[in-house]
């Protein structure tokens, strides 16, 4: 049996005439032949229509085109004559999608705000056995993508879960897996099980052009509590000798190593380059310190802001110093002036809505 359903050709689309209360807008049909012998017998046909009529009361209005209107017109409303629909098709021709007694249900992939089940699961794994080097190409990644995301609503993860999640992470043929951020800022387990992972890979990869797992774990380093911090202490240290890319991310956590912070944060000031990522890199690891470094710190960066830095300079080491408990200094140094008093009320909002997360000041200020 073979079942076919069409739409036909628009009808003219006429503008209606008052005089015309009924307009014929859509057609469609289905047809189903049982086939037996080489031969096809018709044994359904149906077409529905859809019409517009005249409201009743009968109401004139504007005909909307857009932002343009077309006069005025008898309102309508579409109704459907003869509705087809794949169910309603089944049961004319005496079928049902009921399932049988004893059948297992079809597994469906959760929706939106789900966390992951084993379909999803099981098709991201088919992805990461494919026998290639080469980087997967965005249709490939899709199931990965996908688990990914879903994964950022997991409630609990469980070692088999932590498992799949650093197979994906340390798999080079996917560049950018997307969300993995998240999921490793925002659950504690999965910090402390993949952070070594992460620092091994910025070892031996460094850190290049892709969004990387590992290039995303390190950006979350100074919003992640110190205790996830301080026992690798040593290896983030000597990890800012691989470069600028690598100090650009990781000395704005360098304050939060437990270790004093000054010899690789300092100085603060404008001697160099204005354009040096690792300059303000420091003033946002300033920022980020532990309070207790804030007697070592305040101090240069009130220097800094003596060499008349660039206006997006000044405002971050504003941040900082407001964030390390120095706020009379800052309310002294932006007493004058409609946009001081802007940023000053910014800097306070963030230092003491409750709705923003300690360190927020530190990642808004003077980075925008």
């Amino acid at each position: 049996m073979t079942i076919q359903f069409d739409t036909l050709s628009l009808l003219p689309d006429d503008e209606p005439s008052p005089l015309r209360l009924v307009v014929p807008r859509t057609t469609k049909t289905v047809t189903a032949h049982w086939r037996e012998g080489g031969e096809a017998t018709e044994i359904l046909h149906q077409t529905e229509v859809g019409v517009d009529v005249a409201s009743v009361p009968a109401i004139w209005g504007p005909i909307m085109d857009g932002m343009h209107s077309e006069g005025l017109d008898i309102m309508r409303r579409r109704i459907v004559i003869d509705q087809i629909s794949f169910n309603g098709t089944l049961a004319r021709l005496g079928l049902s999608l009921e399932r049988p007694a004893g059948v297992a249900a079809v597994e469906t992939k959760p929706t939106s705000g789900q966390g992951v089940n084993d379909l999803m699961t099981r098709e991201a794994l088919a992805v990461l056995n494919l026998p290639r080097t080469e980087t997967f190409d965005p249709q490939q990644a899709k199931p990965i993508h996908d688990w990914l995301e879903h994964a950022t609503n997991m409630k609990e993860w469980t070692p088999p879960s932590i498992d799949f999640l650093r197979r994906i992470a340390r798999d080079r043929r996917i560049r950018s897996p997307m969300s993995f951020d998240r999921i490793f800022e925002r659950n504690p387990v999965v910090t402390a099980a993949l952070m070594p992972d992460m620092l091994q890979m910025i070892a031996t990869d460094g850190i290049g052009p892709d969004y990387t797992a590992a290039r995303q774990a390190a950006y979350t380093f100074p919003r992640l509590a110190p205790a996830f911090l301080e026992p690798y202490a040593d290896q983030i240290v000597a990890l800012l000798d691989r470069g600028p890319a690598v100090q650009e991310i990781l000395l704005p956590a360098v304050g939060r190593l437990g270790v004093d912070p000054t010899p690789y944060l300092l100085p603060f000031g404008a001697d160099l380059d204005p354009r040096a990522i690792d300059r303000l890199a420091r003033i946002k690891g300033a920022c980020y310190a532990d309070k207790r470094w804030a007697p070592k710190l305040v101090g240069p960066l009130r220097e800094a802001l003596s060499s008349n830095p660039k206006r997006e300079r000044r405002k971050a080491i504003l941040a900082a110093i407001a964030n390390l408990g120095d706020r009379d200094f800052v309310v002294r140094e932006l007493s004058h002036g409609n946009d001081e008093a802007w940023l000053l009320s910014k800097i306070n909002q963030y230092l003491t809505d409750k709705r923003y997360q300690p360190n927020s000041v530190c990642a808004t200020i003077g980075w925008d």
